[in-house]
């Protein structure tokens, strides 16, 4: 597959997700989703009763917090730039962290959606800032750290997003949809992420001087002496 396509591919992926996310943002601020939500809150967390699952799930929730996750992701942005000697890295990273928070928090204020026990954080329940920021900053540092990324990096980011998703539900910390909403805005913010020019011109890899070596200035004097006798 070729760049060019690739890059087709990331603009109709994070078109077709964004398009999915407005229409479940609508649907969840009339209130279309609640019946849903209402069936799968109590399925995962029957009756409001805190048992075992939640107190096996609930730790996910805080280790794998926004603040944390986007502290990691600030740190492999540096780290990159440092080591590749460009600024791009940290522009990369920092770009894509600001417009997952920004789309999240403005979505989090115009829905104005208390979570599963009537309050609001940040603004509202919707979408799931957990979500926006695991899988954001996972791929965002998989992208940056590797200038073609494999498979089983998304796969991982994949089980992850997984966990918490189930950590959230069953403890009922966000509403189904909410999780829903965070994991299409996330694809939709990285596959655009993916898209722009400035991923393909991270800066080149260490260890690759081969381009930029200076040429050996014997290398042009001609045959020695001991050749030419």
């Amino acid at each position: 597959m070729t760049p060019e396509v690739r890059r087709r591919l990331a603009i109709r992926t994070a078109a077709l997700a964004g398009l999915c996310y407005l229409a479940l943002t609508i649907m969840v601020a009339t209130g279309t989703t609640q019946h849903l939500d209402d069936a799968v809150r109590q399925w995962f967390r029957p009756d409001d009763v805190w048992g075992q699952a939640q107190i096996r799930t609930g730790p996910t929730i805080d280790a794998l917090e926004p603040r944390r996750v986007f502290a990691v992701l600030a740190v492999v942005g540096v780290g990159a730039s440092v080591r590749r000697r460009t600024w791009r890295p940290l522009v990369f990273t920092a770009g894509v962290a600001l417009t997952a928070s920004v789309l999240t928090l403005v979505s989090k204020y115009a829905t104005d959606r208390p979570d599963p026990s009537a309050d609001k954080f940040t603004g509202g329940s919707y979408p799931s800032g957990h979500m926006v920021a695991d899988l954001v900053c996972m791929g965002c540092a998989a992208m940056v750290l590797c200038s073609r990324t494999r498979w089983w990096m998304w796969a991982l980011a994949g089980l992850v997003s997984v966990a918490m998703a189930l950590s959230l539900l069953f403890a009922a910390a966000h509403w189904f949809t909410d999780v829903l909403g965070g994991t299409l805005l996330a694809v939709a913010v990285l596959a655009a992420a993916s898209a722009v020019p400035l991923r393909s011109a991270l800066g080149p890899r260490p260890g690759n001087r081969s381009a930029t070596k200076t040429p050996d200035p014997r290398s042009a004097r001609g045959p020695t002496l001991r050749s030419a006798r």
